[in-house]
């Protein structure tokens, strides 16, 4: 199985050398790849990158402050996001927050070098490789074995490579904007599932708690926008989104525009005010099996 890892720059290319070590000791069956020329350089990069695309698993894309805008390493992503999809190509922030990276690169799952972050970038590499995947407790051993010493050789990393690019904190009507533009593509993407089908599912009275309760059929608009209405009040409050998911599916909603729905409850909760960390986003999804 090979690992596509691209790198910019100094300490994104120390990033990758030690994801390169890191993977091959918890997943032997992994071949991580690391092109031997700076992306910034750009020699002999078409005929390095369609090489290696072809029998590529998973793209992990390296970023830093100093390389995250540079236009390389956007290019190199997006090459890598269209021959592997985006469910399959990840970024690594070095020493970024997930609110520091802007479109393009914020569509993918973000991973830092935190213990949680690692072991399901772990688990992700692991599923690739099939039938031949390890168990999950060889997994959790292997990494368990090799976590401390990650963690040495990062802070090493860390320490000994200095950041070449001052942090600029993005402003908060910057990224304010960029939320507002994800809620009108998604609400675009809504209308046009709608448009794309026949009919609506009605709802049936049902006894409970869950989404439909005490819901007497009216439209599709106000259905969808009840069941954002109580994904956000579930996000705000820190609840599980799975059974409201599922009862969804149940009346005919699909995958795609129950993903839809959480994450438009997400930015909605943002946009109030409430501090939602993205990892509750991909949680969500994950959790219930929509990615």
């Amino acid at each position: 199985m090979k690992v596509f890892m691209s790198w910019s720059g100094s300490r994104s290319r120390a990033a990758a050398e030690l994801l390169k070590w890191w993977t091959r000791s918890i997943i032997q069956a992994a071949r991580p790849w690391i092109s031997t020329e700076d992306v910034d350089r750009g020699s002999l990069w078409f005929s390095e990158i369609s090489n290696n695309l072809s029998d590529t698993a998973i793209g992990i894309v390296c970023l830093t402050q100093e390389n995250k805008d540079r236009p390389w390493i956007l290019f190199e992503a997006g090459a890598l996001a269209k021959g592997l999809s985006n469910s399959r190509v990840c970024t690594f922030l070095v020493d970024l927050e997930p609110s520091d990276i802007r479109d393009p690169l914020a569509q993918f799952n973000h991973t830092q070098p935190t213990e949680e972050d690692m072991r399901k970038l772990a688990r992700t590499l692991n599923r690739q490789l099939g039938d031949a995947a390890l168990d999950d407790a060889v997994l959790t051993d292997a990494f368990d074995a090799y976590w401390n010493q990650f963690q040495t050789r990062w802070s090493k990393l860390i320490t000994e490579i200095p950041q070449e690019t001052k942090v600029v904190k993005r402003p908060a009507d910057d990224i304010m904007s960029e939320v507002l533009e994800h809620v009108r593509g998604m609400t675009q993407r809504i209308r046009k599932l709608e448009s794309a089908s026949e009919h609506f599912p009605s709802w049936q009275h049902k006894q409970g708690k869950g989404i439909s309760a005490a819901v007497s059929v009216p439209s599709a608009v106000t259905t969808q926008q009840l069941i954002v209405s109580r994904m956000k009040e579930r996000i705000v409050a820190g609840h599980p989104l799975d059974d409201l998911i599922k009862e969804g599916e149940d009346m005919g909603y699909d995958q795609t525009m129950m993903e839809l729905f959480v994450r438009l409850a997400t930015v909605e909760a943002k946009i109030q005010g409430k501090d939602i960390p993205a990892e509750f986003v991909r949680n969500a999804v994950r959790n219930a099996g929509l990615s």
